[in-house]
């Protein structure tokens, strides 16, 4: 934003080959920012360059200057060649000058595949420790109680322990499988009714597991009727609300509302804490990710909450949305059409 840097560079003076960087308004090649070629045959024709520092620095004659693109269109900066005299560049010169910047770009996009392609190694290496450990659990737990219940058969009290292992197993991999539904850029499969929404949202609050330490407010706005799946919305009410409880202030309340605005109903969750940052926020929804702050947390998850929140939210024909900061808090507003089709 405020300098240019010499990433690489040939044949520069001293001090200009030590010092590497000067501030963005000295060079030419910030010319090149409008993402078109810029060719200076004869640098004594403008005017503006005459005031320019760095002409005088460098006793630049002639300039040409290919601006570095990348597929999204955002541009790195330029390759470019200086002339210390005049000369008229030839159509050949201008090619060969694009083709070797099409080819610097080319390396440095593929770096970031790889860059890219070994975080999403490491990424899928840790998921699979914690689903190995997370899954160990439950399951440890039923076999032992089955194995009581096999050697004293009237010990049926163990059977709801059973029960709630197995259940948890289940949950485990149905979001797995919900969330590479949706990675595959498929939409979840609802069992839509008609029905009373705040009536059922209320009935969600009242049944999430909160430490008692927690206190949960709800402001439900009541007799909201519509079309929806009354239990892809618990889901998405008990992660919003699990992520509140886990890495909100244990001090202050979290709030839950349903409010209606125009033709749809947007439902609220908010607490306060440490604020998610804007890099956090743009790949938060996105499968097996966490922000840096749940990490550091030390909180073990597998980053697939919130992209069920939002696999729930688009079913529906909704979305979902964060705000973050310090001083106001995280609120994730979901919004939903009253009838889901």
């Amino acid at each position: 934003e405020k300098r240019l840097y010499f990433k690489s560079a040939h044949g520069l003076p001293e001090d200009w080959a030590d010092i590497r960087d000067i501030p963005i308004g000295d060079p030419i090649c910030q010319y090149t920012l409008v993402g078109k070629p810029v060719v200076i045959e004869d640098a004594r024709d403008y005017p503006d360059l005459m005031v320019n520092p760095s002409v005088s620095a460098l006793s630049i004659g002639s300039y040409l200057g290919i601006p570095m693109m990348t597929k999204e269109g955002q541009n790195l900066g330029s390759f470019c060649v200086i002339d210390r005299k005049v000369r008229k560049w030839t159509e050949n010169e201008i090619a060969t000058l694009t083709d070797l910047t099409f080819s610097a770009m080319a390396e440095i996009e593929l770096r970031a595949v790889v860059k890219q392609l070994q975080a999403e190694r490491e990424l899928r290496e840790t998921f699979v420790s914690t689903l190995t450990h997370d899954l160990r659990s439950p399951l440890s737990a039923a076999k032992l109680n089955i194995e009581l219940i096999q050697r004293n058969p009237a010990d049926l009290a163990r059977l709801p322990k059973v029960l709630n292992s197995l259940n948890k197993i289940d949950k485990m991999v149905q979001n797995l499988l919900d969330a590479n539904l949706i990675r595959a850029g498929h939409t979840l499969p609802l069992q839509l009714q008609e029905g009373n929404i705040s009536e059922s949202l209320v009935k969600i609050s009242q049944t999430i597991p909160v430490p008692s330490r927690v206190k949960l407010v709800s402001m439900i706005d009541p007799d909201i009727h519509g079309v929806f799946d009354p239990n892809a919305l618990e889901r998405l009410t008990e992660n919003l609300v699990s992520n509140a409880v886990k890495y909100g202030d244990t001090e202050l309340p979290i709030t839950l509302s349903l409010t209606r605005t125009g033709n749809a109903i947007e439902l609220c969750v908010h607490n306060y804490g440490n604020a998610i940052s804007e890099l956090d926020q743009s790949t938060l929804f996105h499968p097996y990710r966490r922000a840096a702050g749940a990490i550091s947390s030390g909180i073990k998850g597998w980053g697939l909450g919130l992209t069920l929140v939002r696999g729930v939210a688009h079913g529906h024909g909704g979305d979902v949305r964060v705000k973050s900061n310090s001083k106001d808090g995280t609120t994730f507003t979901v919004t939903l059409p009253f009838r889901a089709s």
